[in-house]
């Protein structure tokens, strides 16, 4: 927005136009998947491979209240540009009218941009539930995992990565009630690929506790792989592993384990323990995923409460407008710190740990 900004000061509107497109391509790309990946997340598809006619339902009254929102949006930036191309009124309405269109107009491209990649994302999740077999045509690695576990945000993005480019990962949606399963930072982060952004995100599927066990049987057997991570044991996941231990089953899984805090420096996390990987968390990577957190959420508050006062006071002259900006470099700080003790889980293995486990899939998927 600087960038145009300093365009349109210039008077070169052609050259402002081609910058704004340059930069809504580029945030598309990034927006567009992160959309995709929540709606993926909200809305799993049903483990028998059924149609999920309700969440279908939904999802295409939601893409056209959304479609709807976009055209009102656009035809609010027509005004907007033709007051700015043809201003009406004395030197001072003119004026006034120029900088309260631009304000303006600027938020109508954000919200339009952010619009267009949400409908963009509910078309895919809508065409991802009319087919919802078409997904596991060429294989896919089921992943079985305790559920809110330290792992469990730590792996999903490991396995994503080390497999996207053989086949997609599709793992069980915790429950709803469980709040790490919506953790924002994890939803957004866990294996994203610019290069796959929409064939990185995890397939969910949906299940209950009646049919579960069929489920994980069915999909464990039409699965390529099974990876299961055995660090945190619980009743469901010890019925997963006697599952496993079929010979039919057994060789296709792959078994790995947290090394405790007090086990990392007696046990090399490169070492296989019989047919178990066994994996050791970055301290490193963890302290820095804290700072990131940290910083880009608190940045984030300050640019919002600043655009908040931008759009109700142009010129920050008011006394009121001061007072929020300033103290918006204390009460950020929260959020800034909830950043980081969101990021701080999902911190990824040492590289070391991570090539062996990627090492491993990419060796049972070439098997395969």
């Amino acid at each position: 927005m600087l960038l145009i900004a300093r365009f349109l000061a210039d008077n070169d509107y052609a050259l402002a136009g081609l910058c704004f497109l340059f930069l809504a391509v580029i945030l598309a790309q990034i927006l567009s998947p992160l959309a995709y990946r929540f709606l993926a997340r909200a809305f799993p598809l049903k483990a028998s491979g059924e149609l999920n006619f309700s969440s279908l339902r939904f999802l295409q009254f939601a893409l056209l209240a959304v479609l709807a929102t976009w055209l009102g949006l656009a035809a609010w930036g027509w005004s907007l540009v033709s007051f700015l191309l043809a201003p009406s009124g004395d030197l001072f309405d003119r004026m006034f009218g120029a900088v309260s269109s631009y304000i303006w107009l600027t938020m109508c491209a954000i919200l339009l941009l952010f619009s267009a990649c949400l409908m963009w994302g509910l078309v895919k999740v809508i065409n991802f539930h009319r087919r919802p077999s078409v997904w596991d045509s060429q294989g896919f690695i089921l992943f079985l995992r305790s559920f809110g576990s330290v792992s469990d945000s730590a792996a999903i993005g490991l396995l994503v990565r080390g497999s996207v480019v053989h086949s997609r990962v599709a793992l069980l949606s915790s429950p709803k009630e469980l709040m790490t399963s919506w953790d924002p930072m994890t939803l957004a982060l866990a294996g994203f690929s610019l290069r796959h952004p929409f064939h990185s995100v995890p397939v969910y599927l949906e299940s209950t506790e009646r049919s579960w066990a069929d489920d994980v049987r069915r999909l464990a057997t039409s699965a390529k792989l099974v990876v299961i991570d055995t660090s945190h044991r619980s009743p469901g996941l010890s019925q997963e592993m006697v599952m496993l231990s079929e010979s039919s089953l057994e060789k296709k899984t792959i078994r790995f384990e947290e090394l405790p805090e007090s086990d990392v420096r007696k046990r090399d996390s490169n070492t296989l323990r019989g047919d178990v990987v066994l994996l050791e968390r970055s301290r490193s990577r963890r302290r820095v995923s804290q700072v990131l957190g940290f910083t880009f959420t608190y940045m984030g508050f300050l640019i919002l409460t600043a655009l908040v006062v931008t759009v109700a006071d142009p010129n920050w002259s008011s006394k009121g407008g001061s007072i929020l900006l300033w103290s918006s470099l204390f009460y950020s700080v929260v959020p800034g710190i909830w950043g980081a003790s969101a990021l701080s889980p999902a911190a990824g293995f040492t590289r070391r740990s991570a090539a062996e486990l990627v090492r491993v899939i990419q060796q049972k998927c070439a098997d395969s």
